[in-house]
């Protein structure tokens, strides 16, 4: 009968154990997290990427950090990071975007004004996308050329600024009186290694509004 059905012992289990196994290890993904970040002044807390080390203030005014922004105003912005990965011999950034605003305001409808007035043509569609927490997020998955990138050297020294088409991610959740808004801007050329739906489920599950 098991041949039958096309799944012979030895195969079942191998399942099984596989299954135990990430049982054993918990949830895919929490071991690329960092301990949960408290936001000061906001009912917010997150577990980061490892690899967004570099805290930016979404408020400052410089040429430096002005081109590490939203390539669009986020609603509510409230933090900035920044982290890098190899390319071609540069350390090449890409970003996180958080943002905190209170109902009855509605991103969606703002965030594809905005992305509109300078992208006519981007194709901007919100689709449901539950985390590991089985809480459904709104996502939002839009490629919008000639962004501003600006590299590292192999010793750390920002190299001279790339125009490049870039990919962002962004989700919406509401959670209680307000929208949190989480949105990732990497390279296109990066966008496959970094963008990982698997990850991104666990990464979204960690962001919550303190009770």
């Amino acid at each position: 009968m098991l041949l039958a059905a096309g799944c012979g012992t030895g195969a079942y289990r191998e399942r099984m154990e596989k299954r135990l196994a990430e049982l054993r290890r918990g949830v895919p993904g929490q071991e690329e997290l960092s301990e949960a970040v408290q936001i000061p002044n906001l009912p917010l807390e997150l577990r980061l990427l490892k690899g967004f080390v570099v805290e930016l203030s979404p408020t400052a005014g410089s040429e430096h950090l002005v081109r590490r922004q939203p390539p669009f105003p986020l609603p509510g912005l409230v933090r900035t990071w920044e982290a890098h990965l190899e390319q071609g011999g540069l350390k090449m950034p890409y970003y996180f975007y958080l943002g905190l605003v209170e109902l009855p305001q509605n991103p969606q409808e703002r965030i594809r004004e905005r992305i509109h007035q300078e992208w006519p043509d981007a194709k901007v569609e919100w689709k449901d996308f539950p985390d590991a927490q089985q809480r459904s997020w709104k996502r939002c998955q839009v490629v919008l050329a000639d962004l501003d990138w600006v590299p590292l050297d192999p010793t750390g020294k920002e190299a001279a600024m790339q125009k490049q088409t870039g990919r962002m991610d962004i989700f919406l959740l509401q959670e209680g009186n307000h929208w949190i808004i989480i949105a990732c801007r990497t390279p296109e050329a990066l966008a496959t290694p970094l963008r990982r739906d698997d990850l991104y489920r666990v990464w979204l599950a960690n962001v919550k509004i303190k009770s």
